[in-house]
C-alpha cells in the first residue's frame, strides 16, 4: 500500500517534467531550433531515445518503458527521468542562447547601430 502510494507520487512527479505536447509544438517556431533539438535527441543513446519515445511521445507508463529497455520499472523511471532532466537543461541553455542572440541581432540591425 505505501509502496503503491510512493510509486504513484513518483509517477505524478515524472509526468510534471514532461511539457504538454501542444505547448511544445506551438513554441517551436524556428527551423533552426527544431534542428538543434533534433540533434540533441540524436545524441541520446539508443536506450535513451527508446525511453523518451515510449514514455513521452507514445505516453506509456514506466512499466512499458522498462519492458522496452529490458529493465525494471524503477530502473526505467530513474533512467528516463535522468535523460529528460539532461535534455531539459540543454534545452534551457539553448533557449537562453537564442534569446541573447536575438537581442544581439536586433541591436546590430537597428538604425541606431549603423
Amino acid at each position: 500500500m505505501i509502496a503503491d502510494q510512493r510509486r504513484e507520487a513518483r509517477e505524478l512527479a515524472a509526468q510534471s517534467l514532461a511539457p504538454p505536447a501542444d505547448s511544445v509544438a506551438k513554441n517551436l517556431k524556428s527551423d533552426h531550433l527544431r534542428l538543434v533539438l533534433d540533434s540533441a535527441i540524436d545524441d541520446f543513446t539508443e536506450a535513451g531515445r527508446t525511453a523518451v519515445v515510449v514514455r513521452f511521445i507514445e505516453q506509456h507508463p514506466f512499466a512499458d518503458v522498462g519492458a522496452a529497455l529490458r529493465v525494471s520499472e524503477d530502473a526505467a523511471r530513474v533512467r528516463t527521468t535522468a535523460i529528460w532532466r539532461g535534455f531539459a537543461a540543454r534545452a534551457r541553455c539553448l533557449a537562453n542562447w537564442l534569446h541573447r542572440s536575438s537581442h544581439w541581432i536586433s541591436a546590430t540591425n537597428s538604425p541606431a547601430a549603423g
